[in-house]
């Protein structure tokens, strides 16, 4: 099954920064906003890249020779667009020679509240053997990442999946070990329900619209 590790279980600043995106009062300083899921990103990069596997290599300093580490495999990196093109810019910063999969993906909501997972658009590089890393600020029932893997894996088996997002549900978690359980997922929270039209509760609301605006 696969492994979850959820970063706010011990007291650090990524708690502190979690609680101000939380906080509807204070979520409305969009700058603010999207500054906290960027330092969340960058916290969320590093972590992530203790799972990926990495080689030594020999270097030079100014006064000796010693030894260095590499990433044995660049990964690829995939954000699911729009929520988590912030999150995909900071982790092509961490991963500086990573290659990026782009995924539109959306819910097309139904009259009883149920939703189809909808891709209208798909930008990947080769994936064979390569470790890839899913990005989503919110992994609320899980089928969306579902969805995408399920896209992305035409292009190639990666040799490892690793998924990170800022908030999960528990239903949403469990989906993605029952789909995917050979994965490593990544949150800083995990919350315990979901509402009548599938947004994490207590959550913090449209990470989207929080960050870009609201949708007409």
């Amino acid at each position: 099954m696969a492994s979850v590790i959820e970063l706010c279980k011990t007291n650090s600043l990524a708690n502190v920064y979690l609680t101000f995106l939380r906080d509807k009062h204070r979520q409305q300083d969009r700058l603010r906003f999207r500054l906290y899921v960027e330092r969340l990103s960058g916290i969320l990069a590093y972590e992530m890249s203790k799972a990926l596997t990495y080689e030594t290599i020999s270097i030079e300093t100014p006064l000796a020779p010693t030894k260095g580490m590499r990433l044995k495999t660049t990964p690829v990196i995939a954000g699911v667009l729009r929520a988590a093109l912030l999150m995909l810019e900071v982790f092509m910063d961490y991963f500086d020679h990573a290659d990026s999969a782009f995924v539109t993906a959306y819910r097309k909501y139904k009259s009883d509240n149920t939703f189809d997972i909808v891709i209208d658009y798909l930008a990947a590089p080769p994936l064979e053997q390569r470790p890839l890393i899913l990005v989503d600020p919110m992994i609320a029932t899980g089928t969306t990442l579902i969805k995408v893997y399920e896209r992305l894996i035409q292009n190639g088996k990666p040799s490892q999946v690793l998924i990170g997002g800022l908030i999960a549900s528990e239903q949403g978690i469990r989906t993605l070990q029952q789909a995917l359980p050979t994965a490593k997922i990544w949150t800083f929270a995990i919350d315990p329900e979901l509402n009548p039209k599938a947004y994490i509760v207590p959550g913090l609301g449209d990470a989207g619209d929080l960050l870009y605006g609201p949708r007409k």
